[in-house]
Order: C-alpha cells, then structure tokens, then sequence
C-alpha cells in the first residue's frame, strides 16, 4: 500500500510539474526581400506601417475568404439534417501558379490547403433518435481554370480535385449502432462532394477576377510592399527598380508562382522546456515571376515577432510549479 502512495503522489508531482510557455512580444517587424537574377535587396518595416500591414492583411484574407465559403456551405449542409456546425477550419499555405498558354489565354491552378469540418446531426430513424459527431476533412483542396487574358473571366467550368476522409461516431435511444455510423458517413460524403465542389470553383473565379484587378489587385499590392526595397541590383551589376519588373505582370507573358501564407503564430507552447528561439516567423507571400525579359525575380514578405518566453500554469490548471 504505501508504494502505491508513494507511487500516486510521484505521478501528481509530475502533473503539478507542466507548464506552459506565453510569448510576450517584444518587437514586431515585416521583411521585404526582393531577388532578381542573382541579386538581393531585403528592407524591414515596422508592424506599424500602415501600407505594409494593409497588404499583408489582404493577402490572409484571400485564404480566409475559401474558408468562409466553405464554412456557408457546411453549415447549411448540417442545418439541412437538423445538425450544427460546430466548426470549420482552413489550413495553408495556399499555393497559385498562372501560366500563359500561348494562345491569349493563362492557365490557372491552385492547391496546397486543407479543410476540416466537425459537427453534430440530430434526428429520429424508424422510430430510432440518433445523435451523430461527424468530421469531414478535405486534403489539399486543388482547383484548375482558364481565362481569357483580355476579360480575366473564366472559360468553361474547371475543374477540382482532393481527397476526402470522412467519419461520424453516432449514439441512439436504445444503444450504440454501427449501422448509424455508416449511414452518417455516407451523407457526410455526399456532403463533402456536392458541397465543396462548387466553392472551391467560385472561389478560384473571385480569385482569377481579382488578382489583375485595377487599382486593388495583385499588381499593386506587390508593388506597395515592393516600394520599401525599390531597386535590386542584378549579379551582372545593373540595377533594376522593383516597378519596373513588376509593370511586366500585365502583359501575361510570364509564370507566376506564389505561395500565399499567415501571420507570425503567437501561441502558447505546451511543455517544461523553454523554446529554444525568440523569434516566432510567419511566411506572408513567397512570389516567384519568370519573364523573358525579366529573368527570374522573387519577392517574399515575412512576419516576426521578437518574444520573452514566460513560464506560465497551463489554462484550466488549478496548481502548477513555476521554477
């Protein structure tokens, strides 16, 4: 009996032990980098700057705008049953490449996110109420189209593409039933099919609509940012203004590849070991332009935050040790 005391009281020492880490932000900062043919050019602006933060809050928003989209349809998908959704959530980074086909036309694919849905349905069958929890997770969300350089609207429908994993866990009145399980996974598929198709696709044309939009789109957010670097100069030692290569977006002769991220993610970190950086870095855009005559030019903004590690009693923790 008392190793079993001595034992219960190691494991609750143990427990009172964990903690977490709260980051507090000391300084907060954006980067711009700028590469062009072997030459590079970086500027740092503050969180502050108002153009800089502005840009960088429209680029998250173009992810966030899918997610939205999606969490519309998923709920009215769940209200249709009598369920909830309880959430819906997108995780990046979104990946855009448009390349031109030679033939007035720029190809347009988009791919890299993740989608996961949870939620509960309610209802009575043969006399039998169920409850079930349903989870519908859409892997690396992938849309394709073509539009018309002239309009930028889309020809034809496209197309999307990702795999589905879907599973419901379900209760009854009377006892657990397997078969309620399977029933729940099926209208969930069904779901997941009928519904994320459609706003994938609409999502793809708001996009395609916007990105060479005139004064508000992609253009002119690269070239907002793009003003705090200004000119990089080649490895062949010329000197190129960053608006100058980027007046070449327009004629859609080149192949655009960017990679569309988030904000540095201040959070909480589980665990007795203190992370080992103070810099918590958040990837906002990864811009890849190649261009007959341009060459190969790249532009990247970033977020850091500058952070003290503070040990702190996990959320919900009635009692934790703090060294």
């Amino acid at each position: 009996m008392k190793k079993i005391l001595l034992t219960a009281a190691a494991l609750l020492a143990v427990s009172a032990a964990h903690a977490d880490y709260r980051p507090i932000v000391n300084d907060r900062y954006f980067t711009t980098t700028a590469e062009l043919n072997g030459g590079v050019q970086s500027a740092i602006s503050p969180f502050s700057s108002s153009v800089t933060y502005t840009v960088a809050s429209e680029l998250v928003a173009n992810s966030r705008r899918l997610e939205t989209l999606l969490n519309a349809s998923m709920d009215a998908s769940f209200r249709e049953k009598g369920g909830t959704l309880g959430s819906g959530t997108l995780t990046g980074p979104f990946r855009i490449v448009l390349s031109p086909t030679g033939t007035g036309q720029t190809a347009f694919a988009m791919s890299g996110a993740n989608y996961v849905a949870n939620g509960t349905v309610s209802g009575s069958y043969l006399g039998v109420s169920y409850t079930c929890y349903v989870n519908i997770r859409l892997n690396n969300l992938q849309a394709f189209a073509t539009f018309n350089n002239a309009s930028t609207i889309v020809d034809g429908s496209g197309s999307t593409t990702y795999s589905r994993d879907v599973s419901a866990s379900c209760t009854t009145s009377i006892s657990w039933l397997p078969v309620f399980d399977a029933i729940a996974d099926t209208f969930a598929d069904r779901w997941a099919a009928a519904r994320a198709n459609g706003q994938i696709d609409t999502y793809a044309r708001e996009l395609v609509n916007g990105l060479f939009a005139r004064p508000n789109g992609l253009p002119s957010g690269l070239d907002k940012i793009g003003a705090a670097v200004g000119a990089v100069t080649q490895a062949n030692g010329v000197t190129v203004g960053v608006a100058q290569v980027l007046h070449y977006l327009d004629d859609r002769q080149g192949v655009i590849d960017m990679t569309l991220g988030t904000f540095a993610p201040i959070a909480n970190k589980s665990g007795v070991v203190e992370p080992s950086s103070n810099r918590i870095v958040g990837q906002l855009l990864d811009f890849k332009f190649t261009h007959p005559q341009v060459g190969n030019y790249r532009m990247g903004l970033t977020d850091t935050a500058v952070v003290t590690w503070q040990y702190v009693c996990p959320l919900g923790s009635k009692t934790c040790w703090i060294p």
